[in-house]
């Protein structure tokens, strides 16, 4: 991390494409729950074979997001060759280069999903695609605001945990995924149990829906280690500690959310304040993630030397 932050204007556009990144992977649930994903038709990247498509629901709502898309790509590929170009901390081209990387493979996916309709495990990955590039831009826009972290690095136990939470976490947001996709969510329409007969428990949308659910309690008991770990260092990383608080308290939001959309039998308000809040998690254990890598909080000698030139003159 650089001895300061990086200019105003870097910064802004830093947090403008995290945002809307976020806001493109909400409402790539927006057109999925509301079956506008075939609304141009089989054709990319116009609609329906126009520059404009024609003003109807499903054709806007697709439109939409194609275009949200576009300039998302835009805004990362330019954020990224200017951090190219003008800073020299190691991490942060890092970032910038995973975050290009993962909005041009997700809007690949999405391109081919509307000439080809691809199958429910290719689309859950589309969506874990676009979680990287938001965790990616948004750890960008955090890295290149904030001045010096706490170069003291995490213990052995919680790098551990970190990196085995970070993956788990990613196979339970590709299952969760995998489960809207097949339509399994509505499954169980009880809470925390599925309260069926023996013959429909064993039905694979009811299965793959409990498993899903047991699985989110590995990842509040995952979680709940972090916790507890990072305030073995609260004094020295603060940073961790204030990602590992943000990471229990989404967690417990997401539990609560996971009911609302049981009681709501999937309504879409739901689906989407399920999904910001997997995204909020995602970013926070990715800080975690970055942070138990070494890539947060430490520099060499080297690297400072390095920033301290071309940051003068920006």
């Amino acid at each position: 991390m650089s001895d300061h932050p990086a200019p105003r204007p870097m910064r802004r556009l830093a947090w403008v494409a995290a945002i809307a990144t976020l806001a493109l992977v909400e409402m790539g649930f927006v057109v999925t729950f509301t079956n506008s994903g075939q609304g141009c038709g089989g054709s990319w990247p116009l609609c329906g074979g126009r520059f404009i498509p024609e003003i109807a629901f499903h054709p806007l709502i697709e439109f939409s997001h194609r275009a949200l898309a576009a300039i998302i790509a835009v805004l990362v590929v330019w954020l990224a060759v200017w951090v190219w170009r003008r800073r020299q901390v190691p991490l942060e081209r890092y970032l910038a280069a995973v975050a290009v990387l993962f909005i041009l493979v997700q809007a690949a996916i999405g391109a081919a999903d509307v000439i080809a309709p691809e199958s429910a495990p290719v689309l859950a990955l589309h969506f874990g695609f676009a979680l990287i590039a938001l965790g990616a831009t948004t750890l960008l826009a955090v890295a290149l605001s904030q001045s010096r972290i706490p170069a003291t690095p995490l213990r052995p136990a919680l790098r551990y945990l970190s990196a085995v939470t970070f993956v788990y976490l990613y196979l339970a947001v590709y299952l969760g995924a995998f489960v809207a996709h097949q339509d399994a969510g509505l499954a169980c329409l009880t809470w925390p149990l599925c309260t069926v007969h023996v013959a429909a428990a064993l039905r694979p949308a009811v299965q793959l829906d409990e498993f899903h659910r047991l699985v989110a309690v590995g990842l509040t008991v995952l979680l709940g280690l972090i916790f507890w770990q990072a305030r073995r260092q609260r004094t020295e990383r603060p940073d961790v500690v204030q990602a590992a608080h943000v990471a229990i308290g989404v967690v417990a939001l997401q539990i609560l959310s996971g009911v609302l959309l049981v009681l709501s039998h999937i309504a879409t308000w739901a689906v989407l304040i399920h999904v910001g809040l997997v995204s909020v998690l995602f970013v926070a254990v990715g800080y975690l993630l970055v942070a138990s890598l070494g890539g947060l909080g430490e520099q060499t000698s080297a690297d400072a030397g390095a920033e301290a030139g071309p940051s003068a003159g920006n």
